[in-house]
């Protein structure tokens, strides 16, 4: 299996709840709002398929 690689220092721009772009970070970067991520993991696509089925009713 070939190892997934890390991009440092990268970006992802979102708009509208839909990606746009997603790479290295440029120098400088215009953005209403930015969260700064250090340490954490981000993995666009994936969805998080927990749930229980009696919760929605019958």
């Amino acid at each position: 299996m070939e190892r997934i690689k890390e991009i440092e220092d990268a970006y992802i721009a979102i708009k509208d709840g839909k990606i746009l772009a997603a790479g290295k970070s440029p120098a400088a970067i215009s953005a209403k709002e930015k969260i700064d991520a250090k340490g954490m993991i981000a993995i666009p696509g994936s969805v998080d398929c927990h749930t229980h089925l009696i919760l929605y009713g019958s």
